[in-house]
């Protein structure tokens, strides 16, 4: 089964967020819900995390040679590949 996932940077701290994606079709906010369960909140609800929108990617399904997940629009060597 693929995994659904997205990051993107916080507005906030600047770090990496991952999880889902939440977008409003007639606004430019973007949010992250974090995926780990640390992070739900005790009255039930989610934490939004609000991201940069162009900071925002899909997994790709594809892991690195060192087992670190790729991302939409992440630069990627590959070596012995010449231009």
């Amino acid at each position: 089964m693929k995994q659904i996932l997205f990051r993107g940077k916080s507005k906030d701290t600047g770090k990496w967020v991952y999880g889902d994606f939440r977008k409003r079709s007639n606004e430019e906010t973007c949010w992250i819900i974090p995926k780990e369960p640390e992070r739900e909140r005790e009255e039930g609800g989610y934490e939004y995390i609000e991201v940069e929108p162009d900071t925002v990617g899909q997994y790709t399904t594809i892991d690195d040679v060192k087992e670190r997940k790729i991302f939409e629009d992440d630069i990627v060597y590959v070596e012995g590949l010449l231009y």
